[in-house]
């Protein structure tokens, strides 16, 4: 199987990570970067995306952020746990790339279109949303939850804990959709120049990912182990054979309001 080309989104590294680096490390790499955005003291470092050619960058103008770990590393393999996901829809090989080697500004950056709100009439306090909030941006208000937006990183965890429904998502930036494109994007700059393979475990299929840190009871039966070069191909394959094997769509079931495969066109 031939790898899918990664020259759709021509952007150099862009991110080395908060933090210090190894001496000495910096210096070449940051030389090479198309933005001129270096902090010299931490060696953070943003590539301007604004040159993109319009049909290949669904975030036009901003600035994609990438892990110091995954800038440098010249081998990704990437090893996915196929799952739904209250963002996405669907969470697998691009999904893992994209949110989990991007920086802590890439992560900020593709969960900004989410802003969940907690329904008074529908909350009892648990406190669950607060325990698992880790933005710190929930407290009690007049023994009810309260987000605060402007802390708030959009990452839905209060919505997947709460017991009670009370936690809604009615506020999206462009929709999930846009969430969706970044990931592409996200994927496709992380991947850039990179050798990679990848494998999706589509097995204990969950309505949610795994970092909600909960049991789940699976939605369908184990597919299996998948392997492939080509990401978008992966999660594809991955999805047909779920859902061939479960009778139906078990992710537009369980997320009827989210297409997940935005992220399959926009790769």
């Amino acid at each position: 199987e031939s790898q899918r080309s990664p020259d759709r989104v021509p952007i150099s590294r862009d991110y080395f990570g908060a933090g210090s680096l190894p001496e000495g490390l910096a210096s070449v790499p940051v030389s090479q970067l198309t933005g001129k955005q270096v902090n010299r003291r931490t060696g953070e470092a943003t590539a301007d995306l604004s040159r993109l050619q319009r049909e290949s960058q669904p975030n036009r103008g901003k600035l994609v952020h990438i892990s110091g770990l995954a800038s440098r590393a010249d081998v990704i393999i990437g090893i996915s746990h196929c799952t739904g996901h209250l963002l996405t829809g669907y969470g697998g090989a691009l999904k893992n790339i994209a949110m989990g080697l991007s920086g802590p500004g890439g992560k900020l950056d593709q969960h900004s279109g989410v802003k969940p709100e907690i329904m008074p009439a529908d909350c009892t306090a648990c406190e669950l949303c607060i325990i698992h909030c880790p933005a710190k941006a929930i407290s009690l208000r007049n023994n009810k939850s309260f987000i605060d937006t402007a802390v708030c990183i959009g990452c839905g965890e209060c919505y997947a804990v709460c017991p009670n429904k009370a936690v809604k998502v009615n506020k999206w930036q462009g929709g999930p959709e846009a969430v969706q494109e970044k990931v592409a994007l996200y994927a496709t700059a992380i991947l850039r120049n990179k050798k990679a393979c990848y494998i999706n475990f589509a097995t204990n299929i969950t309505k949610n990912c795994d970092c909600m840190g909960e049991p789940e009871t699976p939605m369908a039966n184990d597919a299996g182990i998948l392997a492939s070069l080509d990401p978008v191909a992966l999660d594809v394959a991955s999805v047909q054979l779920i859902n061939q094997q479960a009778g139906k769509d078990i992710f537009r079931a369980a997320w009827p309001d989210i297409d997940y495969r935005v992220q399959f066109r926009a790769a």
